[in-house]
């Protein structure tokens, strides 16, 4: 299974069809939301979409993920990723 990261804007359309043409085109089987600031209302807008079977939803952690993001080891692993 390969990792996917996709940034979405909860309730938008454009977010929508992306994440629904992604669970298609990917065979989509899990989706995980960081814990963080909005991570219900993101799972909230997830539970909302009708995808074309199940897809399991995870909340996880998210202690340490700045720390991790800022690291030369992130850098290297997600080159075209910029830390904000």
């Amino acid at each position: 299974m390969k990792p996917f990261i996709l940034i979405l804007r909860r309730n938008s359309i454009s977010s929508c069809s992306k994440l629904l043409h992604w669970s298609v085109s990917i065979r989509l089987k899990l989706i995980a939301v960081g814990n963080g600031t909005a991570g219900r209302e993101t799972e909230q807008f997830i539970q909302r979409l009708h995808f074309d079977r199940k897809i399991q939803l995870f909340s996880v952690n998210e202690d340490g993920a700045s720390v991790y993001s800022a690291s030369s080891e992130a850098r290297q692993e997600f080159p075209d990723m910029m830390l904000r």
